[in-house]
């Protein structure tokens, strides 16, 4: 999958997320299992999924991507973006 269909696909999920967060809710341990991509119709579905791991080897994005990605997934949530908005603006600026 090309590096700008895999942006654009982060993109639309990070929208969802700053969607769930403008209606009060919080999107709780979502992991890279519970995204499926449709790469015919280059359509992203949410699921439910396994845990997978975040190496910068296996990471295809540049690195202030990959830096925005490690920070949303901060074990200390002190070092994490205050809100998914912020998250999704970090993104955006990468």
């Amino acid at each position: 999958m090309p590096v700008d269909e895999i942006i654009r696909a982060l993109d639309t999920i990070l929208e969802a997320h700053v969607a769930v967060a403008n209606r009060g809710f919080v999107a709780v341990d979502f992991y890279d299992g519970a995204i499926i991509y449709d790469l015919e119709h280059a359509f992203v579905f949410l699921s439910e999924g396994q845990r997978g791991e975040n190496d910068m080897h296996l990471w295809r994005g540049n690195r202030t991507l990959y830096d925005v990605v490690r920070a949303a997934t901060e074990l200390d949530p002190d070092k994490r973006f205050a809100s998914v908005t912020e998250l999704l603006e970090a993104w955006r600026s990468a």
